[in-house]
């Protein structure tokens, strides 16, 4: 995006969703959202520590909502807390989200999103510029989502498979305390985890 558009990111947000849409997606493998926020801190702050990444920061505004927030609510959110923030400048807010989601949710009309296929999905709409839509089909790109799978992650969990290989190793020590001390799913095989 930054090689092909000339847009220069400065910051990037994870934005865990609320309890209710990841049980009602989840079932009995979800994960509080005090968990997951706590986790998408570890992530971030071991990945902020690379030089030359953008830095990238948790929110709680969406976890915290009583109902499920559609991802263009969560756009206008960071939209608005950002040009509160910085008043003078012309920012671009684009949300990141996968071609399944996107489409699954009709966005195709919307503007301010990067979406990224993610392998075995091909998305067959063009970039648009003048709308901020801009459609990732990059291997190079893509590639890296291949072994984001929640549910496949929670298996390899229960399994006493390690993890160390699909997530930081700050988050693979959390979720080790996390289960050995009972927080959630007290039947995974934990011990395996690193």
């Amino acid at each position: 995006l930054c090689e092909k558009c000339q847009i220069d990111p400065l910051v990037g947000y994870i934005s865990p969703s609320s309890d209710l849409f990841v049980s009602g997606k989840y079932k009995s493998n979800s994960i509080h959202f005090e968990h997951r926020f706590e986790m998408a801190r570890l992530a971030c702050n071991e990945h902020n520590k690379t030089l030359g990444v953008i830095h990238i920061y948790p929110d709680s505004w969406e976890g915290h909502q009583p109902g499920f927030v559609n991802f263009p609510e969560v756009r206008d959110h960071f939209e608005t807390v950002l040009k509160k923030l910085f008043p003078t400048k012309n920012l671009l807010v684009l949300y990141v989200i996968g071609a399944d989601l996107f489409m699954r949710n009709k966005l195709w009309d919307s503007s301010g999103y990067v979406v990224v296929s993610r392998p075995g999905f091909d998305i067959d709409i063009k970039s648009s510029p003048k709308r901020d839509l801009y459609i990732c089909s990059d291997q190079e790109y893509t590639k890296l989502l291949s072994g984001i799978d929640p549910v496949a992650f929670m298996e390899a969990i229960k399994n006493g498979q390690q993890i160390q290989n699909l997530t930081y190793i700050s988050v693979a020590r959390y979720l080790q305390e996390a289960l050995h001390k009972g927080y959630f799913v007290t039947d995974w095989n934990f011990m395996k985890l690193l």
